[in-house]
């Protein structure tokens, strides 16, 4: 899309799902009250065979902001994330997941960030990240300083992710030039996108959880081996990286770790022997 054609200050707010639709309304609802409403949500559906089409029809009467977006690509997360932003019209692009909740104020609090850092071509915060029985963490952990996690990040992306997709918001340009979503990841291509926007540019950072992402099962996102299978792909595609930045043992050890403790150890090896030679 050409950047003439992107509407100035408008945010667009990506919203893949699939069959959430005991959990979407909340989501949706908490991007609709935002304290920024220069906005448009696009809610993209990933096929569900549920009643999601009729839940964003409603939706979509109450606030015409909402558009329904069935995705007729490549399926997942990533392919309906990518079809979001070939369709989304906004200056600056933004995600949420369609289990997750922003605060009132994330969208103007990272807007706010993103035109007083011009330097700066995405922006993320901390995320409160629930576990069982209403316990969570979050992430970036609070033992990193802001000051780590703004401006060139590319080291600590390398050791880790520490930017949460539900977090981002984008310049529109920007994501362009990257390409967007890998759909070859079935897990981890949120980390990917994170690697390449830490490449092309700086970061601007909130100090404050704007995302809360409560517990749920989330599918082949947390499949061990997709997790383990991308963090090879990830070896593979950024080794040079891994190895400029000084992080190339230290991702070795994670995968031999994660490996032996699904007992896939023997299988990996020789991959990850053939990967770093």
């Amino acid at each position: 899309m050409n950047t003439n054609t992107y509407t100035e200050g408008l945010v667009s707010v990506i919203i893949p799902t699939y069959n959430r639709i005991k959990v979407l309304e909340k989501s949706v609802r908490s991007v609709m009250e935002q304290s920024y409403d220069n906005l448009e949500i696009l809610i993209v559906d990933d096929r569900s065979t549920d009643n999601t089409r009729i839940l964003v029809d409603e939706l979509s009467k109450e606030d015409r902001r909402i558009r329904y977006i069935l995705n007729d690509g490549d399926k997942g997360a990533s392919g309906a994330r990518n079809k979001g932003i070939f369709k989304a019209v906004g200056e600056y692009i933004a995600f949420e997941d369609s289990d997750d909740y922003y605060v009132p104020d994330k969208i103007e609090q990272q807007l706010e960030l993103l035109k007083s850092n011009k330097n700066c071509g995405f922006c993320y915060s901390r995320f409160r990240k629930y576990i069982e029985d209403g316990r969570y963490y979050i992430v970036p952990g609070i033992g990193m300083t802001a000051e780590s996690l703004a401006g060139n990040i590319i080291h600590q992306m390398m050791v880790d992710n520490v930017v949460g997709c539900p977090t981002l918001m984008v310049r529109h340009n920007i994501m362009d030039e990257i390409g967007g979503f890998d759909t070859h990841f079935r897990a981890l291509e949120d980390y990917d996108l994170a690697i390449r926007l830490a490449k092309r540019s700086d970061a601007a950072f909130s100090d404050r959880e704007l995302v809360y992402s409560p517990y749920t099962c989330k599918g082949v996102s947390t499949n061990p081996m997709n997790d383990l299978s991308a963090r090879l792909m990830l070896m593979l595609k950024y080794k040079r990286l891994y190895i400029e930045t000084g992080t190339l043992n230290h991702s070795m050890e994670r995968v031999l770790t994660d490996a032996q403790d699904i007992g896939v150890l023997d299988q990996i090896v020789p991959i990850l022997e053939k990967i770093i030679s």
